[in-house]
Formats: structure tokens, C-alpha cells, sequence
């Protein structure tokens, strides 16, 4: 039952993160671009003529306005110009994604890892792609290949690979993409504590458990998923207490 409680917020929060990028744009420190949640990265390249960059440029700005369809029209117009250009490949992907064409954004984040292998960013999309689609195996693979490329530069991104991870059994490795998070630095990672406890329980590290539970509750008193947190918290005390009366007679 306890395990039940915690997969059915993990799954709610898992789904919410991957999908967060429609919620808010955000400033990729890294680029300079307009990102909005998962990785849309800098169009700028000195090989790229004229009439392309304009477009490529045109797009960033729908990309900040989230007017993907206009955004996805201006990136095929610049990369009919200029086909060799990953990082538009790579937004053009991620635009798709946010249109719901799951099938064209794979093959434009495909086309970008193929003409740069060490981009980041497209692998990160396609793991956010594979984890909506359920496609566990698929999403730790893609997200571990990008954190071995680039330090992951938000909190949703390691709980996205721990998520997967996790659902794949992978358990010291969810454990430590936990940690990771939390050694990061990042503001806003009480959700990877679910992970952890999730795992910790699976391996009958009941203690660990409980006090990562803890830890999510102090951090996230009033998150979506504090009521299905404590009633898991719950069960899991009465668990330890039974399991400690039985140890001792």
C-alpha cells in the first residue's frame, strides 16, 4: 500500500515535470536564449547565411511567446536555407513536442544528434518525450547520456533520470541521482526525496525511508502530494513499529 501511495505521486509529478516546459519560460544562463522548460539552446553560428539566421532568429522570439506553430514554420524555413544547423533541429523538436507531434519531434531531435552528437539538449528532449510516453528505458538512457555530457542545470531534469531509473529498477542509481540533486545545490528539489524513499522502501531500508518522507514534508508542507505523502509516512511508522515488536520478542 505504501509503495501504491508514493508511485501514484511520483507518476503525477513525473508526468507534471516533463510537461512543465508549456508553464513558464525561463532564461537559459548557458545560451542566452529563451528556454521554456526543456532545452531550447542558441541559434547563433557564423556559417549560417543571412536569410536563415533571420529566421532562426524569428523563431527564438515565437519560441518566448510559445506561439509554436509559428515558431516551427520559421525553423523549417530556416533550415530549408541552411540544413546542417543542430541546434535548430534541436528546437524544432522540442517545438513539435509542444504541439503534441511526439513522432516529427523525434525525428528532428534525431537529425540533431546526428549531425551533433554531444548536444545536450536533444538528448534531454528525447528523454522528456520517452518518459511521457512511458518509455522508461528509453528516458534513463537519453537523460544519462546528456548529464555525462553537461551538469544537469535544473532539479526537473535529475528527477526526470531518477524517476526513470527508479521505474526501471535501478535502484543505486536512483538513490544517487538524488543525491546528486541535492550536492547541486538547487533550490527546489524536495520531489527527488520521493524518489529516494520510494527506493529506500523497495530495499527495506524502512528508517531511510521515513526520513525521506520527512525531509519532502518540511520542504513541501502544502505540495500537491503532502496528503499521499503523510498517509504513506503513516504506514510506514506503523511498519517499523510492528517489524520492531516482532524483532524483540
Amino acid at each position: 500500500m505504501t509503495s501504491r501511495l508514493l508511485a501514484a505521486a511520483l507518476l503525477f509529478l513525473g508526468t507534471t515535470y516533463a510537461q512543465r516546459s508549456t508553464d513558464s519560460i525561463a532564461r537559459d544562463k548557458r545560451t542566452g536564449s529563451e528556454a521554456a522548460g526543456s532545452w531550447f539552446v542558441s541559434v547563433q553560428e557564423l556559417r549560417v547565411p543571412p536569410s536563415a539566421a533571420k529566421q532562426f532568429v524569428k523563431a527564438n522570439r515565437l519560441i518566448a511567446k510559445r506561439d509554436w506553430a509559428k515558431a516551427s514554420e520559421s525553423l523549417r524555413k530556416g533550415l530549408a536555407i541552411y540544413p546542417n544547423y543542430a541546434a535548430a533541429y534541436n528546437n524544432l523538436g522540442a517545438v513539435y513536442s509542444r504541439m503534441g507531434k511526439s513522432g516529427e519531434a523525434r525525428r528532428a531531435l534525431q537529425q540533431a544528434i546526428a549531425l551533433d552528437d554531444r548536444l545536450a539538449a536533444a538528448y534531454v528532449n528525447l528523454g522528456r518525450i520517452c518518459f511521457l510516453d512511458k518509455d522508461y528505458p528509453g528516458a534513463e538512457s537519453f537523460l544519462t547520456k546528456a548529464t555525462s555530457l553537461e551538469s544537469a542545470a535544473n532539479p526537473d531534469e535529475l528527477f526526470l533520470l531518477a524517476y526513470a531509473q527508479l521505474s526501471d529498477h535501478h535502484l543505486d542509481d536512483a538513490l544517487q541521482t538524488s543525491r546528486q540533486a541535492h550536492q547541486a545545490g538547487f533550490s527546489q528539489h524536495g520531489f527527488l526525496h520521493l524518489v529516494a524513499a520510494n527506493a529506500y522502501e523497495q530495499q527495506n531500508r524502512i528508517a531511510e525511508s521515513i526520513s525521506e518522507l520527512q525531509l519532502y514534508l518540511s520542504e513541501e508542507p502544502n505540495g500537491r502530494q503532502a496528503e499521499k505523502v503523510s498517509r504513506a509516512l503513516v504506514l510506514l511508522k506503523s511498519r517499523s513499529a510492528n517489524s520492531n515488536v516482532l524483532n524483540s520478542r
